[in-house]
């Protein structure tokens, strides 16, 4: 019987590192080509407890925390090109559309996309000036295939601005860090990975603030 064959689920080669990560009873991969680390596909959940780890969330209107947490993320990658935005896609936007809702107060047209809460991908046949993914692609267990769809849905010109934790440069780090230690997270990107992004899109990479948070503009 024949092995199914492993490939990055971005840059779809296979030169990767397995990583055999302690307490864990699947492996990581750390792609050389492209710096992703993802998880071993017997590491994924089934979508039915992947809705379930979301809903408890306290990402709601009435968390201070958490809107102040967004109004950084649009302080940096949102408000400075808001000149030549007018129309925005939030992807990924949980069950309680949050950041959407303080970009309408902030006078966008915002479209709103989830795949276990606003499930209905019309935005595949629209074009958008900037599209948002707060703390969304780690969660994403087929990135290749979904910021395809997303580069698709961008207008020309259009911002691509993103946010999530950039992973540690080694093994001995990535072991220790808590950020993997969310059952839902399957993707895990550095500033090399974005850099690799961006020249496979055809995108350039505009700011990032080397930690969490990169945009990103359709050439």
């Amino acid at each position: 019987m024949n092995k199914t064959v492993l490939n990055c689920p971005l840059c779809y080669q296979n030169q990767f590192t397995r990583w055999q990560i302690k307490k864990k009873p699947f492996p990581y991969y750390h792609c050389q080509n492209c710096d992703l680390i993802f998880i071993d596909p017997s590491g994924i959940i089934h979508p039915q407890e992947e809705k379930k780890r979301y809903l408890k969330h306290n990402n709601t209107h009435d968390n201070r925390g958490y809107i102040n947490y967004l109004k950084g993320f649009l302080s940096f990658a949102v408000l400075p090109y808001q000149k030549q935005i007018k129309s925005i896609l939030d992807f990924g936007s949980g069950p309680t559309p949050v950041l959407a809702d303080i970009l309408k107060e902030n006078s966008f047209y915002v479209d709103i996309y989830d795949p276990y809460f606003y499930n209905t991908e019309t935005f595949l046949q629209k074009k958008y000036d900037c599209i948002t993914a707060t703390e969304v692609w780690e969660h994403l267990n087929q990135p290749g295939k979904e910021i395809a769809k997303l580069i698709n849905s961008l207008a020309q010109k259009g911002i691509l601005s993103v946010m999530t934790l950039f992973h540690p440069p080694s093994k001995e780090k990535f072991e220790k860090w808590w950020y993997k230690e969310d059952i839902t997270h399957y993707s895990f990107f550095s500033l090399k990975t974005f850099e690799f992004i961006c020249q496979f899109f055809q995108l350039e990479l505009l700011q990032t603030n080397h930690k969490d948070m990169v945009v990103m503009q359709k050439k």
